[in-house]
């Protein structure tokens, strides 16, 4: 790929909170790497982890997939600031055309991910899903 069809690519940065992920941190982006792979046909795609405090190997697992994928990023913090906070400093540290929040539980594929983008192409400013088929416990 030439210089002047990578600049022409919209850059896509994938956000990844996670807090205490350690077992899943592999596995969650096993799932990602060929949606990512896929969509790199249209988009320069950057996956930050949002390492929020962990206090297991989150953190060397992702320091891990980082020596071997360059374009993986980690901002970690050095307490629990909680999700909207590590979202948010996320969106204020990274620069990208798009970004796409997803969990590393693996309760959402990453697999979704070209249907949410196919969405935002016939002009959505923003996508976001429902679970409409799984039931939540009650609250209490």
């Amino acid at each position: 790929m030439n210089a002047g069809s990578e600049r022409k690519r919209p850059i896509l940065t994938v956000l990844c909170p996670c807090f205490n992920e350690q077992n899943v941190v592999t596995a969650f982006f096993k799932q990602l790497l060929p949606v990512i792979e896929v969509i790199s046909e249209k988009y320069r795609v950057k996956t930050v982890f949002l390492n929020n405090g962990s206090t297991d190997g989150t953190l060397q697992e992702i320091l891990r997939l980082r020596s071997l994928w360059p374009d993986i990023y980690v901002i970690t913090f050095s307490r629990n600031v909680g999700y909207q906070r590590s979202l948010d400093c996320g969106l204020r540290n990274t620069h990208s055309d798009i970004f796409l929040f997803i969990d590393v539980d693996c309760e959402d594929p990453p697999t979704l991910i070209p249907v949410f983008l196919d969405k935002l192409e016939t002009g959505f400013d923003i996508v976001y899903g429902e679970r409409v088929d799984r039931e939540e416990g009650a609250a209490l």
